[in-house]
């Protein structure tokens, strides 16, 4: 395996045994914070590899998506889409979307599903996730996508950010 593989098979989602992913379960924001900068440094340290990473917030990447539709380059945005190493969807569950934009995500994520690696961000457990996207049947689907041979991290405790500031507060 090169160099370029291994790295991409750091990242891409595989089937792991339960003790990997009881450990996993027990990790904080701060891992996959580090996951993400190696795989940005990998990137960097390695610029002739060609590894591509995409970064947006799920309300952008709808922007993004709606915007190509309307100037007829949807097409271009998914072949783009589709190639790229990394993909995080940041904030999922923040902003609710229609039902129209719903698929659209729902399309879009889809181009990705079993490929590539792709990292998804929500505050929401995946039943509150209907709240957002408004259609039962494609939420379900959406997250059968996701899940399937995924990693899930479910991280609690307390904010980082919030941790910081308490910390900053302290030393003023």
């Amino acid at each position: 395996m090169d160099l370029k593989q291994h790295i991409l098979h750091c990242y891409r989602v595989e089937e792991k045994s339960l003790r990997e992913i009881a450990r996993l379960t027990k990790t904080d924001r701060k891992t996959v914070s580090r996951l993400v900068h190696d795989f940005e440094a990998a990137i960097e340290k390695y610029p002739d590899l060609g590894m591509t990473e995409f970064l947006a917030t799920a309300p952008h990447l709808l922007t993004l998506i709606r915007e190509a539709r309307t100037n007829k380059t949807l097409q271009s945005l998914e072949f783009r889409f589709k190639r790229y190493d990394l993909v995080i969807c940041d904030e999922m569950g923040y902003v609710g979307f229609d039902k129209e934009g719903a698929e659209m995500l729902f399309n879009h994520l889809s181009l990705r599903s079993g490929t590539k690696a792709t990292i998804i961000t929500t505050n929401l457990p995946f039943t509150r996730w209907e709240e957002i996207m408004k259609d039962k049947v494609l939420c379900s689907a959406l997250v059968d996508r996701l899940c399937h041979k995924a990693y899930l991290v479910n991280m609690t405790g307390q904010s980082y950010r919030v941790r910081e500031t308490q910390n900053m507060l302290k030393r003023l």
